[in-house]
């Protein structure tokens, strides 16, 4: 912990050439909070005091040695995080006494605390165009059918929780919205969150920590809010919901509760499963529903470790929907029995280690890592989990898998006019 209320995840290497670092401020995910969220990063992006609009701030990053600042919303769970993240060249490919990351943290500081304002508000014109570019990215939602329909079954699935929500919100929310309203939640967040940051690079972590320090001196929180997951371990019963789009093809989701969530300590073994289930090209749903019955164009299972669920997409031919829906079903159906090979397994652990080992080769990988594990109260590296999943055995998956339940099948069905989109 850097203070009381700032986290600091410190990964040292000097695989890369540059230093990254990102300050995540998390906030409970709300449907009405998630949209301003969205709407607030958008805004600082345009200007600071300093660099008071874009052109100003991109020579500025261009004059330390194009460094990029970027700014996005996260969620794990039922958690949201605004981050801002600063990617700066390492000072040993600088020009001596360069310290590009200490001039890099001053404009990333500016960006979070120091925005262009007018009247004690965000300055109208930023406002108002990054308004209507959030509503474009949301009426945009609908152009890709198969994360628009993962985007239904959620609101379907998680009908009474939080997590049913976009991390967009919804485009009435928006249009509701004015300056003064948004610029009241900002100092909201500043004034009630609370921090992770995470560090990748190579560089002296005193002098870093100090730096921080100096960056966050504005940083003064007089509330907290309570953040988590709300977490439900087994379906009660199967819903079914057919809807509508104009599209060529329709789109499956199938939504499972897991019964399994990072905070449990041995989330591994749900990793190693999906990747047996649905994850890789050689798994059960790839091999037998995709190639042996040929009734999906794509079929892949995606698990959020956070929430405790995993979804199952997949693109249909709408007259193979019952088919396609049974066969991935009567798949884990399998997998709940033990039917599979332990080559299959194997090779389930080839490509999952893989997948672990490749998280090292990006900046932002890690920090997905260390945040979800940290905000889980978890404390393993990749290559720990690497270490676990090689002594996963068979029994161990099915005794993981027979604890996932069937919540939600969700179709999106292709036609010509009408529907839902």
């Amino acid at each position: 912990m850097l203070t009381e209320r700032v986290a600091l995840n410190w990964i040292e290497t000097d695989k890369f050439k540059s230093n990254f670092l990102s300050v995540s401020f998390a906030v409970p995910f709300e449907k009405t909070n998630a949209a301003k969220n969205a709407l607030i990063l958008k805004i600082l992006k345009r200007g600071t005091v300093s660099y008071p609009d874009m052109i100003a701030l991109s020579k500025k990053l261009e004059y330390l040695y194009s460094a990029e600042i970027y700014t996005k919303t996260a969620c794990f769970g039922e958690t949201q995080l605004l981050q801002f993240s600063l990617d700066v060249l390492d000072d040993r490919f600088a020009m001596e006494n360069t310290d590009i990351l200490a001039e890099g943290l001053k404009v990333l500081s500016e960006i979070i605390f120091a925005p262009v304002t007018e009247n004690g508000i965000f300055k109208q014109t930023y406002f108002e165009s990054e308004k209507r570019n959030l509503l474009d990215d949301i009426h945009a939602e609908i152009n890709n059918k198969g994360k628009y329909a993962l985007l239904r079954a959620c609101e379907h699935m998680f009908a009474n929780e939080r997590y049913r929500i976009s991390s967009l919100g919804d485009a009435e929310t928006v249009a509701s919205f004015t300056n003064a309203e948004i610029y009241r939640w900002y100092q909201e967040v500043l004034d009630s969150a609370s921090i992770e940051i995470t560090f990748v690079g190579k560089t002296d972590e005193q002098k870093l920590k100090n730096a921080l320090r100096v960056m966050l001196e504005n940083y003064k929180p007089s509330k907290s809010v309570a953040i988590g997951t709300e977490v439900v371990r087994s379906a009660r019963d199967v819903r079914e919901v057919h809807e509508e789009c104009v599209g060529k093809q329709g789109n499956l989701v199938m939504g499972f509760r897991t019964g399994t969530v990072l905070a449990d300590g041995d989330y591994p073994k749900m990793a190693l499963l999906s990747e047996l289930y649905g994850g890789s090209a050689t798994s059960m749903l790839f091999m037998n529903v995709r190639e042996k019955m040929s009734l999906c164009y794509y079929c892949a299972s995606i698990p959020e470790a956070v929430k405790g669920v995993m979804f199952v997409r997949a693109g249909i031919e709408n007259k193979n929907f019952e088919k396609a829906r049974d066969a991935i079903l009567e798949q884990l159906n399998l997998l709940q029995k033990g039917s599979f090979t332990s080559e299959a397994l194997d090779s389930a652990k080839l490509s999952l280690i893989n997948a672990y080992r490749e998280i090292a080769d990006n900046p932002q990988s890690l920090q997905n890592w260390y945040i979800g594990r940290t905000l889980s109260g978890i404390v393993q590296s990749p290559e720990e989990a690497i270490e676990v999943v090689r002594g996963i055995t068979k029994e161990e998956i099915v005794a993981t898998a027979n604890k996932i339940s069937p919540d939600t099948v969700y179709f999106l069905e292709g036609v010509q006019n009408g529907g839902v989109c």
